[in-house]
């Protein structure tokens, strides 16, 4: 699905979950990463720490649909929260009532095991209990392994990226730049909605 699909979203987030980057995938997934670091902070709120590394899918805390799930990895610069790198992406099986997606589930429990705001890593140290959790109620352990494999060390590279270019320019420019970023694209919005006659749009 991930492979073949391209079924994912990937970026950069700063600490307000304002979206910075995002990669040239799956359009479904345009815009949804901070979404789902939003909803990782009703939990997790300043738990949060340099090793740390989250799976989410809790469709009721900013995830798009449970077989979405999202790796984010926070990022810290000397000793500084600046941001996340994160990845979301469909897997294959996630334990819900029958293989793949379930189209019959009456509710989010019927539809996938959920992982709200869950850390694999913490502090840098594996949460062997927990994987084996997850990998234990799904019909595709290791798929779903070596997927979950996949998206942290995507998210590594993410964070990795940015590091070196917040080194490079500094963390104002860098920071600066985000803003201007979503300047120019309110001005480009309302610029292109004040065309639109007055009017009720459905």
């Amino acid at each position: 699905i991930i492979r073949e699909s391209e079924d994912l979203g990937a970026g950069i987030c700063d600490t307000m979950c304002r979206q910075i980057c995002e990669s040239e995938n799956s359009p479904m997934h345009a815009g949804s990463v901070g979404g789902y670091i939003s909803g990782i902070l009703t939990r997790l709120k300043d738990d949060i720490h340099d090793g740390d590394i989250i799976i989410h899918n809790d469709t009721h805390h900013g995830a798009s649909h449970a077989p979405d799930v999202q790796i984010v990895i926070p990022i810290f610069y000397k000793g500084k929260h600046i941001g996340y790198s994160a990845i979301n992406a469909h897997l294959v099986d996630i334990g819900n009532s029958s293989a793949g997606v379930s189209t019959t589930a009456r509710d989010c429990i019927g539809e996938a095991i959920t992982m709200y705001a869950l850390k694999l890593y913490e502090g840098g140290k594996r949460n062997e209990q927990l994987w084996r959790m997850i990998l234990d109620n799904t019909r595709t352990p290791s798929m779903n392994a070596n997927d979950i494999d996949a998206l942290i060390a995507a998210a590594e590279h993410g964070k990795k990226r940015f590091l070196e270019l917040v080194e490079k320019y500094g963390l104002s420019l860098v920071f600066s730049a985000e803003e201007e970023w979503f300047e120019y694209t309110e001005r480009m919005l309302r610029e292109q909605i004040s065309k639109c006659p007055d009017g009720e749009y459905y």
